[in-house]
């Protein structure tokens, strides 16, 4: 009996520790119902921060069609929080190189459009990438020239790819596509390259989550090229010591000549010149007669998709579940720039939109979330204070305002413009006109000099996970304590500068003189944060010795406000005019 149970015992270990490898080889392992967030223990760092900073790129590399800055990864704070994070522009017909990470990544656009390519391992062959298959390439001074047939007929290549990522892009009317802001999630190990098919650069920041339990090499992050050579970099940048100021070359041009070219079916020929050891173009290459692709409609490449992977579960190859199936399949791509699509929002203070894995399957295996997000200064406007304008000399000339209507002014005239409206005046006589205008800065309109100015993000804290702050536009003032109530920053961060708040820290964001724009990526695919609203009226007055009516005071004064608030100055503003 006890023999029978030992066998019975080590079966079902056995059976076990096969469940795991294999849910751990698609990185499911941490998909089961109710799990959190599984980062390795082993691997979570001890974060002792007194102080935090905003941080900058740290080095810089150049490439033919682009470069990549990147933020220093041996950073205490990025240490901290697990993460690297990079800035990677290309130029117009800029194409970045196929690669793949040892970490998932969430990629945000910031502006700008092109395509994104994945190759998923162990996903079906689902979509047709490249218009031509017969291609022939000429060798030219620092860039590959292709001449394709256009008679030739396309081919399987085994690749999924999203088309038309499209980022903020401004026209000469001065108008803004309404398409900005995605977000790409891409799991470790899936490969994937890009190509800027628009008239402006491509910009996007990428965070990898080097803590991830699919990175089993180390806590730092890893890029291994497919093709092309990383330069080294840029002359008069910061370089990062710790980092082997050495050429990056692509993982194929390690191999030896014979076995390549036998292992890919290839003559020794064409296995040199794809480990081209003196290519010097770097990371992203300049396509100079532009690249060829099919484009299909999202909807029809995602019905092909779903029906070519069915069939290959369907006749038993490359698919053991309908996990598998779901995981081929899965969308990449959300928009997070959309206001339509905003959780919060304030007319008067801004908006929030956030991206986790119940809007976005897919993160459930990046394990990371995102959030966007804008605070408004209490009057956004062309001009700060009233004015009045008063023509002294002149014909009959017009002007209009920012409600389109169109006013006609003579000599003698007075004009009055309240504070933040937009006009424009035109001068259709003979003459030139002139004009005195008084600007009463004393006015209750006039909020730029007063302390409490602008919209706030209420202080909050993630519960679950970190948070990597990116200012993608303006500047704010930013608060951040840590444990025991210890203040670890005060300052302003501005465009271009990057925040790590830790887990529990609390945070809070108030706007300057013009509008800020941010994106968070989180450290988890559901990260939750905590306010004080929540809590009983009871718990408040026992808990900072106050009175029931200052307890409902500090739970509902903000009435209907959730998240951003407006300044006391101007909610006064409000009710005086109701």
């Amino acid at each position: 009996m006890a023999a029978s149970a030992s066998v019975v015992l080590s079966f079902s270990l056995c059976l076990l520790l096969l469940c795991h490898i294999s849910r751990a080889q698609l990185g499911l392992g941490q998909l089961g119902a109710g799990e959190p967030c599984a980062r390795p223990l082993g691997l979570v760092s001890q974060c002792r921060i007194e102080r935090l900073s905003a941080l900058e790129p740290t080095r810089r590399v150049p490439s033919e069609a682009g470069f990549t800055e990147y933020f220093d990864q041996f950073n205490e704070q990025l240490q901290c929080a697990g993460v690297a994070v990079r800035r990677r522009t290309i130029q117009p017909r800029g194409l970045l190189l196929p690669s793949f990470s040892s970490a998932p990544r969430l990629v945000y656009i910031m502006q700008g459009r092109g395509i994104i390519g994945t190759v998923i391992p162990g996903c079906p062959e689902t979509f047709q990438s490249f218009q031509q298959t017969e291609q022939q390439w000429e060798q030219g001074t620092g860039e590959c020239r292709r001449r394709s047939n256009p008679s030739s007929k396309p081919s399987n290549n085994g690749s999924r790819w999203q088309a038309d990522v499209r980022g903020s892009e401004t026209s000469t009317s001065g108008s803004t596509t309404s398409v900005r802001g995605d977000i790409i999630a891409l799991p470790a190990g899936v490969a994937y390259w890009s190509y800027n098919n628009g008239e402006a650069a491509v910009v996007a920041i990428t965070t990898f989550d080097t803590s991830s339990s699919a990175n089993q090499l180390d806590r730092q992050h890893r890029e291994f090229l497919l093709a092309g050579r990383e330069r080294l970099v840029e002359q008069g940048s910061q370089i990062e010591v710790r980092l082997p100021q050495i050429k990056g070359n692509n993982l194929l041009s390690g191999f030896e000549l014979d076995p390549l070219a036998e292992a890919l079916g290839v003559d020794r020929e064409l296995v040199r010149k794809i480990q081209n050891p003196d290519d010097r173009r770097g990371e992203i290459v300049l396509v100079t007669s532009g690249l060829q692709v099919l484009q299909a409609s999202r909807q029809s490449e995602q019905l092909a998709r779903e029906r070519e992977v069915r069939q290959e579960c369907q006749e038993g190859r490359g698919c053991q579940s309908n996990v598998l199936e779901a995981y081929c399949t899965m969308k990449i791509r959300q928009n997070i720039g959309d206001p339509s699509r905003a959780d919060y929002f304030n007319p008067r203070a801004g908006r929030i939109t956030t991206l986790n894995s119940q809007k976005l399957p897919i993160l459930r295996f990046v394990q990371m979330s995102a959030v966007r997000a804008l605070l408004r200064p209490t009057f956004q406007s062309f001009q700060q204070t009233e004015q009045q304008w008063e023509p002294v000399a002149g014909g009959c000339q017009r002007f209009r305002d920012e409600h389109q209507r169109i006013h006609y002014f003579r000599e003698g005239d007075i004009i009055a413009l309240p504070a933040g409206v937009a006009y424009w005046s035109y001068n259709n006589g003979e003459v030139a006109v002139v004009a005195i205008t008084t600007f009463d800065t004393s006015s209750t309109a006039n909020q730029l000099d007063r302390q409490h100015r602008n919209a706030i993000r209420s202080p909050h804290w993630n519960v679950n996970a970190h948070s990597i702050v990116y200012a993608l536009r303006g500047y704010s003032r930013v608060q951040v304590v840590g444990h025991r109530g210890q203040t670890v920053f005060v300052g302003e961060l501005r465009q271009g500068q990057l925040l790590v708040v830790p887990q529990y820290f609390a945070m809070m964001f108030q706007a300057q003189r013009e509008t800020f724009e941010w994106v968070s990526i989180k450290t988890n695919d559901n990260a939750m944060t905590s306010a004080l609203r929540g809590m009983p009226v009871e718990v408040l007055m026992n808990s900072y010795c106050i009175s029931r009516e200052e307890a409902m005071q500090l739970k509902f004064n903000r009435g209907n406000e959730l998240a951003l608030f407006t300044s006391k100055i101007e909610r006064e503003a409000i009710r005086t005019s109701v």
